[in-house]
């Protein structure tokens, strides 16, 4: 009986340890401004501390504190998983308490806007949140308490909102074209990558060129890459009018598709050729045992076994690809890098965050449910804990 509780004791230490700090941070941010008010879109900023908005506000983090630290108790842990959630959800309530800090001649105009406080705290449960074993059930809630918020109408005073009621139309449009040219150039550096994979693992002489063309890819710069193709695009489509037509160019989604792709390529490449490296030798003499052909012996088992660690790469280059998305609306392939480099040129941080925060959500979203088809195509005696979501 004694071997469980022992066992027990390092996972109890780190619970501590990590309510600790977190409890700690909370209180420090706390005492920084918490949000930004601008009474127009264009003004700078007034930094507005929490216990501006309302005294009786100071005992949310008092609150949080006790709360993030109880959870750390064995008889209480389960508390731990709601502890990133209620961190949230006292930012949110914040924020939508600011709007009677704006005076009525300004309600028209005026927003609110996040500064270290909000920032910090939604920062540190999301932190807190990944740590947990649970992580993904967590986050989950996180992410309802700000639906709950943001359809309420609770946050209608905070600036990004009041920047989506302008531009809902072209949000929605932008958010289609950004996950269309990531999707599109995962699936081409797919149907490339995977095959290129099979080849550099049953032909050691061809590993060698293929990795080394698909780093040389990785070590350009995104805008780099995108300037190098402008210019023969550019000459293609004005001496072939044909390809013009097709929509072939030196700017636009054509290429940021090609850019896109060779991005995406190396990590498809690398777990391909990982996944048929690591498969057990039993198995492949098995099937060669039973008569197969080195097609079926691929299709029936070497591709099934390296699945997993092929969905792996998948993941990872989808991922990326939302990220590198963001840079081709330089190039003119839209997405919702245009809210980001139009807030940037119009010095106007709302609009920046009208693009940033979507492109977070969307890229964990991705990675969250990508991990969960990754795991549950992982035969079970193969699974780790530490692999679920």
């Amino acid at each position: 009986m004694r071997t469980p509780a022992c066992s027990n004791k390092p996972d109890v230490g780190r619970r501590r340890i990590t309510a600790g700090l977190t409890a700690a941070v909370i209180g420090i941010f706390t005492l920084l401004p918490f949000l930004g008010y601008s009474p127009n879109r264009v003004a700078e900023g007034v930094p507005v501390y929490i216990w501006e908005i309302h005294p009786a506000l100071l005992l949310l983090p008092v609150g949080l504190a006790v709360l993030t630290l109880l959870s750390a108790r064995p008889g209480l842990s389960w508390l731990e998983l709601y502890v990133p959630a209620l961190i949230s959800a006292a930012a949110l309530l914040v924020l939508s308490l600011s709007s009677g800090h704006i005076p009525p001649a300004e309600a028209a105009t005026a927003r609110m806007g996040g500064s270290w406080g909000l920032w910090g705290w939604i920062l540190t449960g999301y932190i807190y949140g990944s740590s947990l074993k649970r992580s993904s059930s967590s986050l989950i809630m996180v992410l309802g308490v700000a639906l709950f918020f943001l359809l309420s109408g609770a946050l209608d005073v905070f600036g990004p909102v009041r920047e989506f009621a302008v531009k809902e139309e072209r949000f929605f449009s932008e958010v289609r074209a950004h996950l269309s040219l990531a999707g599109s150039a995962t699936l081409i550096a797919a149907l490339v990558a995977v095959p290129a994979g099979i080849a550099a693992h049953r032909l050691p002489a061809f590993s060698r060129p293929a990795f080394a063309g698909a780093n040389i890819i990785q070590t350009l710069p995104s805008l780099a890459l995108f300037g190098l193709m402008i210019a023969p695009l550019s000459w293609l489509s004005m001496r072939f009018p044909l390809l013009r037509e097709m929509g072939i160019k030196g700017v636009g989604n054509f290429p940021a598709l090609i850019a896109l792709s060779g991005y995406a390529a190396l990590p498809i490449l690398r777990n391909t050729y990982t996944g048929l490296k690591v498969i057990p030798a039993g198995a492949v003499q098995a099937g060669r045992g039973m008569g197969m052909s080195p097609l079926r012996l691929l299709s029936l088992v070497e591709l099934p076994l390296a699945l997993p660690v092929l969905l792996g790469g998948l993941r990872i280059a989808f991922v990326q690809a939302i990220g590198n998305t963001t840079v081709a609306a330089l190039i003119g392939a839209g997405g919702l890098g245009y809210f980001v480099f139009q807030g940037l040129g119009q010095a106007a941080p709302d609009l920046i965050l009208l693009g940033v925060v979507p492109l977070i959500a969307i890229t964990v979203g991705a990675d969250k449910g990508l991990k969960l088809l990754e795991y549950l195509l992982t035969p079970k005696p193969f699974r780790r804990e530490n692999d679920t979501l």
